[in-house]
């Protein structure tokens, strides 16, 4: 986006700013609309569990708490606020042969980025709400990804969410198990 704001834009553009936010909030100073869609915390064609034990993706990781981390207002004068149209999330599936590894790689991190989207601060209890949507997702025979690698947050034990068959498989390491994996 920042080399189309360098040639000029048309008085009615709007800019998608996906490799940061900088070309979203120049277009906003010049009185553009945009949709922030920063690869670091957008793209869900990445893995949001461990990269070694998820199915292939993009290549990048990008974990549920880090998609909920993105504060799409951060850097944006409060007079810019109205011209910030929303957030959009990605999902590329050159790496994503099934309806059900969409699913995977979609939910629960759709519901994060909707979330700080709408809501005017990130809470606490964001956790405990994304389970509870992931168990209503999985009682109507959605494929969500119910547990997030516990080493890459607090070293606690772990669950390793893997993929196999285009279904999510639970096994339960400890955490010297999982460090000898990696």
């Amino acid at each position: 986006s920042s080399d189309l704001l360098e040639g000029g834009l048309s008085p009615n553009a709007t800019v998608m700013s996906w490799r940061g936010t900088e070309g979203g909030i120049e277009a906003m100073k010049q009185g553009h609309y945009a949709i922030m869609t920063p690869g670091r915390y957008c793209y869900i064609n990445n893995a949001q569990d461990a990269p070694i034990f998820e199915p292939m993706g993009q290549g990048g990781y990008l974990p549920l708490y880090r998609v909920y981390s993105y504060d799409p207002l951060e850097g944006i004068p409060r007079e810019m606020h109205p011209l910030l149209l929303g957030l959009q999330a990605n999902l590329w599936h050159e790496h994503i042969p099934t309806p059900e590894h969409t699913e995977y790689m979609t939910y629960p991190r759709i519901a994060a980025i909707a979330e700080r989207a709408w809501s005017p601060a990130a809470r606490e209890d964001y956790r405990e709400r994304i389970d509870k949507w992931n168990e209503a997702l999985s009682a109507r025979g959605y494929d969500p990804v119910t547990q997030i690698v516990g080493y890459l947050i607090s070293g606690d034990p772990t669950y390793i969410t893997s993929y196999q068959n285009a279904r999510s498989l639970i096994c339960r390491l400890d955490r010297d198990e999982l460090l000898e994996e990696l």
